[in-house]
């Protein structure tokens, strides 16, 4: 569900557990506005790699690329710009279907399969407003728990901080994903790791 969160209502988050003075603007100049400045970009896409949020996910189907790889791929596809992750696909996009081996390199998704592939993308979501509210809850904590080992002063929080951020973090994708019927999530990167997998080139 999208919220009502802005970028300031997140930094006054991490203000919060900081116990900090909220901010009146995200460009006011203090050392904690300009770390968050300077790093809230990059934890904001760190926090939607870990894990595939609803609001932040796409199906695409790719057409394969007219380059092929010099070796050991038959096909490659250009991933959307946007894309931060690739989620382990399978033949057909099918929900607990075969795992189809692939690589990933730079925006480049490299495989077997060809001349079309289905694939599911977490992506980088820049509008506060889209967040789910626990991801925006969240990505506030973990603003906070980074911010506690980088200022010497808020060494007490670590500990609390770090906690805690798990917590929220376990909590918030397990509501996320009870919005819709849950599947083995990254069962397909263990198979895939193993070996126990290979497959033709054809759909």
């Amino acid at each position: 569900m999208p919220s009502t969160l802005t970028q300031l209502d997140i930094y006054n988050l991490a203000m919060d557990h900081l116990s900090e003075v909220a901010l009146s603007a995200t460009t006011e100049d203090n050392v904690y506005a300009r770390w968050m400045n300077r790093n809230y970009a990059n934890l904001r896409d760190s926090m939607l790699r870990m894990h595939p949020w609803n609001f932040a996910t796409e199906l695409t189907v790719l057409t394969a690329s007219a380059t092929t790889p010099t070796f050991k791929w038959l096909y490659q596809y250009t991933l959307p710009a946007s894309h931060l992750r690739v989620i382990p696909p399978t033949y057909l996009g099918q929900r607990g279907g075969q795992p189809v081996p692939f690589q990933i390199r730079q925006n480049l998704l490299m495989c077997n399969i060809g001349p079309s592939m289905y694939v599911e993308t977490i992506n980088r979501v820049t509008n506060e407003g889209d967040f789910d509210p626990l991801f925006g809850d969240t990505l506030g904590l973990f603003m906070a728990m980074r911010m506690s080992h980088r200022f010497t002063a808020k060494v007490t929080y670590r500990d609390r901080l770090d906690k805690d951020f798990k917590e929220a973090m376990a909590s918030a994708a397990y509501i996320d994903f009870l919005e819709g019927t849950p599947e083995p999530a990254e069962q397909q990167d263990i198979i895939l790791v193993r070996g126990e997998y290979t497959g033709d080139n054809t759909w």
